[in-house]
């Protein structure tokens, strides 16, 4: 019998010796590098999420909203081209859903993408963030690499110089609260 986990997970069995059960920790071969690099993740990811359930914004900018809904609408439509589908029918088929629960879903994710963004830009401005032009052709070249892209040209046609600015700043600014973050223990 196999049991599926993923490898960087830590998985727990059970082993039956005659009738007795012993609790044994399988845990990934990991490098201490790799190690060390999923707990930063987790740390990452933890901090931001603190800074997002810790924020609230007032009033989402019209015309940020709007843009967001467009860029988002306009990328299931891409999807429904794809699948030589009506957009109907594609969100029907394909995601599941009436076009109401889109649209409902799409204000949604609208908002998390624009206050994702509103607190970026604060503590870029609060804290004198930035990158120099050359360290975001490094960045923008890394990320075309992670992300399987031939190169830097290709990744901005598929998602836009803008939104790959923004993901870079937001992974900028993540680090940057993790290194002045105190860490408490709950």
């Amino acid at each position: 019998m196999s049991v599926p986990f993923k490898k960087e997970t830590p998985v727990r069995l059970r082993e039956m010796f005659s009738s007795e059960y012993k609790l044994i920790t399988i845990l990934p071969s990991w490098s201490s590098f790799e190690y060390h690099e999923a707990v930063e993740a987790e740390l990452v990811e933890t901090v931001w999420e603190a800074v997002l359930t810790n924020s609230e914004i007032k009033e989402y900018p019209e015309e940020m909203l709007e843009a967001e809904i467009d860029e988002l609408y306009a990328y299931y439509q891409k999807g429904a081209e794809i699948y030589e589908m009506e957009f109907d029918v594609f969100l029907d088929e394909v995601m599941g859903l009436t076009e109401e629960a889109f649209v409902a879903n799409l204000q949604i994710a609208a908002e998390t993408n624009v206050k994702n963004d509103l607190i970026v830009d604060l503590i870029c401005e609060k804290e004198k963030i930035s990158l120099t032009e050359e360290e975001m052709l490094e960045a923008e070249e890394e990320l075309a690499k992670e992300m399987g892209y031939e190169d830097v040209a290709s990744m901005m046609e598929d998602a836009g110089e803008d939104a790959v600015e923004k993901y870079i700043m937001r992974d900028i600014v993540k680090e940057w609260l993790v290194e002045n973050c105190i860490q408490v223990n709950d």
